[in-house]
């Protein structure tokens, strides 16, 4: 039996990131470089014991993880990096 495999590039994150949109999709809330909020549509393709595999995301992205569920799309926010977990500008 053969299984046509494609690349796809794919991030994996924290599940807790995961909201659902209006329409009950996927999504996440990002920032773009001006610290506006964006909510960006993404597709699960698999999880595993330290998050799930997400597409739909640009390579390098600032992903919202504290307080995703408290701003909307284009509001500015302030922005604070954790190094200790790991957090950098992309």
């Amino acid at each position: 039996v053969i299984f046509p495999v494609r690349q796809v590039m794919a991030h994996r994150i924290p599940a807790e990131l995961l909201s659902l949109d209006d329409q009950g999709a996927l999504m996440v809330r990002t920032l773009d470089d001006n610290n506006l909020v964006a909510s960006r549509s993404v597709q699960m393709l698999a999880d595993d014991s330290q998050g799930v595999w997400v597409t739909g995301l640009p390579e390098k992205c600032l992903l919202i993880t504290t307080g995703y569920d408290y701003v909307l799309d284009n509001e500015q926010v302030e922005v604070e990096l954790d190094a200790a977990r790991g957090d950098s500008q992309p």
